[in-house]
């Protein structure tokens, strides 16, 4: 066998390896859940002269599984709200369900600011005329803990975060003005 056939079999063979690789890479990557924010209600919205801000939350949330080669397991899930990257309310909700292959799954959150003191002058600044506009726009981050499992046999676990903006919620009615969707803000692998 020539030199030349010999490097031309060689070639296809890795050219031939690599697209295999590519191929079952394709065919086993994970797609991570899409989520959104379906309605967003607020009350006893309280925002003093001194900048203490309190609110009740909720958050009505929905997650849509669009791997159909997996079900997700969310281990744990944590809601956050902010205003302009200020941290107003915190809620965790542990473990919550399974959501089967294509399947959506909704959960509600409650998320409660109790006298939090707006030591930002601009960001109580922007608070303050967004209450005189009677709507206010908020940020929700969902952070949750998720494994993908496929017939018994358990992937690696996925810290993901969502981002939900702008959240506007009109304070005449104290409910959501449209449904908000969330983008993948990032994700880490855990295990």
């Amino acid at each position: 066998m020539s030199k030349t056939c010999t490097i031309i079999i060689v070639v296809n063979f890795f050219i031939l390896g690599g697209a295999a690789v590519f191929i079952a890479w394709l065919a086993d990557r994970i797609k991570f859940p899409q989520f959104d924010i379906d309605q967003a209600a607020l009350n006893s919205f309280n925002f003093t002269n001194d900048n203490i801000f309190s609110v009740n939350f909720i958050f009505i949330i929905r997650s849509h599984n669009i791997d159909s080669k997996y079900t997700i397991f969310y281990d744990h899930i944590a809601v956050s709200v902010y205003h302009e990257n200020y941290s107003l309310a915190y809620e965790t909700l542990g473990h919550f369900a399974e959501n089967d292959r294509r399947d959506d799954i909704v959960f509600t959150s409650h998320p409660t600011a109790k006298n939090v003191l707006i030591k930002d002058d601009h960001v109580a600044e922007n608070i303050r005329n967004e209450s005189k506009l009677r709507h206010v726009d908020f940020e929700v981050m969902i952070r949750v803990f998720v494994r993908f499992e496929k017939k018994g046999w358990n992937r690696k676990q996925y810290l993901l975060k969502s981002m939900c903006s702008p959240v506007v919620i009109d304070l005449h009615t104290g409910k959501s003005i449209k449904r908000t969707d969330c983008y993948l803000d990032n994700y880490t692998i855990e295990k």
